[in-house]
């Protein structure tokens, strides 16, 4: 059964990832915030969007390699939003790549100049 966000509000613990939860990886129940899947370990959400859930409803908040791709000007809506829905003392896990370390930057797509587009 694919999620809702009126399931969700039910749950004891609610955890959220942004972006699509693979086969292989374990999120210990977390919902995936995704652009395109619906089912039941996603709900289908654009990030940059706010989430109808109650201000200090969620325990968790998880975005890993998302973050990097979303335009400048929408980054501060996004970490307010998830500072809305956290519960205190709740976990916010925040992970970027480190494009300075050499092995990421070997792996970047870059322009002519060199400088790393993605």
């Amino acid at each position: 059964m694919p999620a809702t966000w009126e399931n969700i509000k039910k749950r004891a613990v609610i955890k959220l990832y942004a972006g699509d939860i693979t086969d292989v990886q374990h999120h210990g129940g977390a919902i995936g915030l995704s652009l395109t899947n619906n089912d039941e370990r996603h709900i289908k959400h654009d990030i940059t969007q706010p989430m109808p859930l109650p201000d200090h409803s969620v325990d968790g908040y998880q975005a890993e390699d998302v973050l990097e791709h979303i335009e400048y000007d929408k980054l501060l809506g996004i970490i307010n939003e998830i500072h809305r829905v956290l519960k205190p003392g709740a976990t916010f896990r925040l992970s970027l790549p480190d494009y300075g370390c050499d092995i990421l930057r070997e792996r970047s797509v870059k322009d002519s100049f060199g400088n790393i587009i993605f």
